[in-house]
């Protein structure tokens, strides 16, 4: 936000492409980051973080779809051998029906990055500036995580005040 005030870049901030900092803000930020969170609590950590990384194969089909990639037999190999290994690992840890849920609410983590990828690559104009994209996006889901963070902390937002000052932490945490 510092470096947008510098340039002189902070009255576009939200005055045109709002529309392109809140797409990517959603899918980029706030939905995958708190399902990350709300997930480390129902499965192991390595099976998230070894979802969460196979964000690159989900981008190639989805940019196929929207005609921003060639179809090429190898990278095509390369998405298949990965789905696979991808379902290997969840047939190769599920234990109940209840793990079976939290893995496809996982795979919806990368899925969500690689919409957020495609979305900036396909309809963002080439030309924009970068930095403002991101710090557009930032703001945006800093906004939106704010009371969220703070409800899930404590129940309410600014329930007590002996929690004021925690709450104040949090804020300060989230916006820089």
């Amino acid at each position: 936000l510092g470096y947008c005030w510098y340039r002189n870049h902070s009255y576009k901030l939200f005055s045109d492409n709002f529309f392109h900092y809140f797409v990517p803000s959603i899918f980029g930020i706030v939905f995958p980051n708190t399902t990350q969170y709300w997930l480390a609590a129902h499965l192991p950590s390595g099976i998230l973080a070894v979802i969460v990384s196979t964000t690159p194969i989900f981008i190639y089909p989805i940019a196929l779809f929207f005609k921003e990639e060639r179809f090429a037999k190898k990278r095509m190999l390369g998405v298949t051998a990965g789905g696979l290994g991808l379902m290997f690992l969840a047939v190769n840890h599920i234990t109940s029906l209840k793990i079976d849920l939290w893995l496809f609410i996982a795979t919806l983590i990368p899925l969500s990055y690689a919409a957020s990828s495609v979305y900036v690559a396909k309809f963002v104009d080439k030309n924009s500036n970068i930095m403002l994209l991101t710090t557009g996006m930032l703001v945006i889901a800093a906004i939106l995580l704010t009371p969220l963070s703070i409800f899930m902390a404590h129940g309410s937002i600014f329930s007590s005040f002996k929690n004021i000052w925690v709450d104040l932490a949090i804020l300060l945490e989230i916006f820089l």
